[in-house]
Parts: structure tokens; sequence; C-alpha cells
């Protein structure tokens, strides 16, 4: 790790003894540096993730136990066009979930 370190330019006779300390000093400042971790920043993540066949698999796993659903039945009618215009949300960063619905639980004892 890099020192905060003062050079005493007094103690050295030669410049090249000057550079090679110099130089072990900016070598540890290099090494820290290169071990610090910088974030990645991932493109195009929707090109490779969604696909009809990812969106057909995961369309049936969310419809389990909603098969008689008005808006499952209604989504099924035109399953094709709807994964395909979800998907081209999806890839063109538009797609925007709708509204959570909230229901009230009554527990009975």
């Amino acid at each position: 790790m890099y020192n905060n370190k003062w050079i005493d330019m007094k103690k050295y006779k030669y410049s090249n003894e000057l550079l090679f300390e110099i130089g072990k000093i900016l070598g540890g400042l290099i090494k820290s540096l290169e071990s610090i971790k910088m974030p990645i920043t991932i493109r195009n993540v929707y090109d490779n993730a969604v696909s009809f066949e990812k969106s057909l698999k995961s369309h049936k796993k969310a419809r389990r136990g909603k098969r008689e659903k008005k808006e499952i039945i209604l989504f099924e009618l035109n399953l094709e066009n709807e994964i395909l215009n979800l998907e081209k949300e999806l890839k063109l960063g538009r797609y925007k979930p709708g509204a959570y619905k909230s229901f009230k639980v009554n527990i009975i004892y």
C-alpha cells in the first residue's frame, strides 16, 4: 500500500538513485490503484435475456392458478402478439408495469 513519504533529495548523490526511489513509490501507488474494483456497466441486457421462448415460459409460470381469470384468457387469445409486443417494449426500455391491486385478507381463528 502507498505510504505518505517525503523524499530527501540531498540523500541521493545521483539522479538515477532518486528516480529509482520515485519509481518504487509510484509502483506502490499504481498497485494500490489496480486493486480498486470499479463498477462494471452492462449494456444491451434485454437483447440476450429476452426471447419469445423465455417470455412464453415466463407467462406459463405466471399464469399458474389464474387460468380462469378474465385478464389471462384475454391475454392468451392474442398470446403471440402480446408476447411480441412485450418483448419489443422491454428491448426499447418502454415497459411500464401496471398498478398493483390491493386486497384485504380476513383471518378467522
